[in-house]
């Protein structure tokens, strides 16, 4: 067994029958959630500088104070503040999944992803990507950033984000999952062709 430190990861690992049985114990309620069919309901993110990563990686996610890839960082804590009001958690501080190849590959290397142990997820039927799909008029020769925390609430009010709901929906959507919980294992797709679940 080969094990190797990279920067954010905890460990890693290239024996398949072992992937599968770290995955069945330690993310039991995301694969109750999707009938343990993971080759029917893949979910991706894409990770940029993992092209060398091995097989099977564990990740940790910033919870707190997270600085958005994509995002002014004053829309990003707008966006925040609605979320934490609506549903309680800050859910632009979590992991961002797709059941899009396509999407992810957007945002890096696809890999498949796994939340460990308990989490929470949101996403919309209506959005595919919130960094894409939400535009804002320019002001003041910034682009794209919205002109108030009032604006943001009315605009996503009607965005129809559901939490915790439908995962299996959620993943064939193709649309932004946003996932909280304190770690992920992120898998190579190739690993999938060894493994029966």
């Amino acid at each position: 067994m080969r094990y190797c430190e990279l920067t954010e990861a905890t460990e890693i690992h290239s024996d398949a029958q072992w992937i599968m049985k770290t995955l069945t114990k330690d993310c039991k309620p995301f694969l109750n959630l999707i009938g343990s069919q993971v080759t029917k309901y893949k979910l991706y993110r894409g990770m940029p500088h993992m092209k060398k990563a091995d097989t099977m990686t564990k990740k940790q996610i910033r919870l707190d104070n997270r600085k958005p890839m994509s995002s002014a960082q004053i829309k990003h804590d707008r966006y925040n503040h609605f979320f934490e009001e609506v549903f309680g958690q800050p859910f632009r501080n979590a992991m961002f999944a797709t059941g899009s190849h396509k999407m992810a590959q957007y945002y890096g290397e696809p890999f498949m992803v796994f939340p460990i142990g308990t989490f929470d997820w949101l996403w919309s039927s209506d959005v595919n990507d919130m960094a894409l799909d939400i535009q804002w008029p320019h002001i003041g020769g910034f682009g794209n950033v919205p002109p108030s925390q009032e604006a943001v609430d009315d605009k996503l009010e009607f965005a129809n984000y559901r939490m915790n709901n439908d995962l299996q929906k959620a993943i064939k959507s193709g649309n932004e999952i946003m996932i909280r919980c304190k770690e992920y294992y992120a898998v190579k797709k190739a690993v999938f062709k060894e493994i029966n679940f």
